[in-house]
């Protein structure tokens, strides 16, 4: 039996990271930013790697990880599809979407640190780009 995904809102529509005593045990996390690029792939890895050491994971073992993380991606990678960039294509051209998910993860905007998106600036570009 295949097991269900777990929604990542709750009913309300409020992120559930607001709801499981993160506050409280906030401390107790590392948070690693993901990011693109080849040199945000190296730092996201190096990140991990530092966790690893900590951890006491043995360095033969990190290397594989480190490579693995270097060079592989997953059948579940999106960075850099087409579909990827049609979905922020549809999402920021969408000025009322774009606010909507903004809002919704509010929370989660705080929290990690997230730059908050220019609402005006992005609309603009992105629907000067799908006239052209």
């Amino acid at each position: 039996m295949k097991a269900r995904p777990r929604p990542s809102t709750l009913p309300n529509g409020s992120s559930k990271v607001g709801y499981c005593n993160f506050k409280e045990n906030f401390n107790d996390f590392i948070i690693i930013k993901y990011e693109s690029g080849h040199r945000g792939i190296r730092n996201v890895a190096s990140q991990f790697d530092d966790i690893f050491t900590l951890a006491g994971v043995p360095s033969h073992h990190r290397a594989v990880i480190r490579k693995e993380m270097l060079v592989g991606r997953t059948i579940h990678s999106t960075s850099g599809t087409t579909l990827r960039r049609h979905v922020e294509m549809l999402l920021y051209s969408n000025r009322t979407l774009l606010q909507m998910i903004t809002q919704l993860y509010y929370y989660d905007f705080i929290v990690f640190g997230f730059k908050f998106p220019n609402l005006t600036e992005i609309s603009q570009r992105y629907e000067t780009s799908t006239r052209s």
